[in-house]
């Protein structure tokens, strides 16, 4: 019989048992174990090397009515979140009311240059490069303090 022994989902050893049908029932069975190593599993897959160079939320172009998320775009990634929000929510407040808003974003990924718009309300995921908008989430939006 063989059994391989699991530790957080990572296979550790294989046990090979052998019984006899002739040995007596107290008799200590023959055992045999191997090391196999350890191996990832298919969620452990490698994550290419990205670096974030900027990541600039609001109106392109015009750094009056941009925040720089470039420091709290590298913590999320170091935190080993890949997903990234271009949304008010995310930049902490709303630059420019009222504006079009987009994500800009450069950076390397093992290596080779990358230049990404991703517009308000919609999502990337840096290590695949795919985007999806926010379809079933509210905007938000929200009027600039003391402007009621």
């Amino acid at each position: 019989m063989k059994k391989t022994i699991l530790t957080a989902g990572v296979a550790i050893a294989t046990l090979s048992l052998a019984f006899s049908a002739s040995s007596p029932a107290h008799a200590a069975a023959p055992w045999q174990a191997s090391w196999i190593g350890v191996s990832k599993s298919p969620s452990d897959a490698e994550l290419p090397e990205i670096v974030v160079a900027k990541a600039l939320y609001g109106v392109r172009g015009d750094s009056t009515k941009q925040v720089d998320l470039t420091a709290s775009v590298r913590q999320n990634m170091a935190d080993g979140n890949f997903t990234l929000r271009a949304d008010n929510a995310t930049a902490g407040r709303d630059p420019a009311y009222g504006a079009e808003k987009t994500l800009e974003l450069e950076y390397t990924i093992n290596g080779r240059a990358v230049r990404q718009s991703v517009k308000e309300n919609s999502k990337i995921d840096l290590a695949t490069g795919q985007m999806a908008t926010n379809q079933n989430e509210p905007p938000v939006d929200k009027p600039p303090v003391g402007s009621n």
